[in-house]
């Protein structure tokens, strides 16, 4: 970490200054610029690269564990928990949109359905009467509720 800070400020403050105010070793730093990156560094970024890729291709949507299954079904072999720590190290996390249930006031008595069965359920042949109960509806602009304690009513 400390040797990534001078590398950032090289350009603007003198390496000596820079190592004593970090309290490092000047040859430390030299010699940490000159070493190759590890095996495993450079497989994780590889690795990033391919979880960045399904990321973006689900909008954004999966987190690790799909991820980790969309790697695998394309042959990459890695294990679940080293996807979500690049996952968590990298900022990349799932979007959870849940559906959220507000209690709306009651609404007006207009809206309910007439009831044409009447609570005679008895039929002479099949597929005369059928009925549903429907307490709330899903719109575009929130929930519907009904002021009828037994729901929308519909009968066929």
């Amino acid at each position: 970490m400390r040797y990534r800070c001078i590398e950032a400020e090289k350009a603007a403050y003198p390496v000596e200054v820079l190592c004593r105010v970090l309290q490092v070793a000047r040859s430390g730093l030299y010699a940490w610029c000159g070493r190759r990156q590890s095996a495993r560094s450079r497989e994780n970024l590889c690795l990033l690269t391919h979880i960045r890729a399904c990321y973006r291709a689900s909008h954004g949507r999966y987190g690790s564990p799909r991820i980790h299954h969309e790697l695998r079904a394309h042959g990459i072999r890695v294990g679940r928990h080293r996807v979500a720590r690049l996952m968590r190290a990298h900022g990349i996390r799932s979007v959870c949109r849940r559906r959220v249930w507000r209690a709306s006031p009651a609404v007006a008595p207009t809206l309910v359905a007439a009831t044409h069965v009447q609570r005679v359920l008895t039929a002479r042949r099949p597929n005369q009467k059928w009925a549903g109960d429907i307490t709330s509806i899903a719109t575009g602009e929130g929930w519907l509720l009904c002021g009828h304690p037994h729901g929308f009513v519909f009968a066929a």
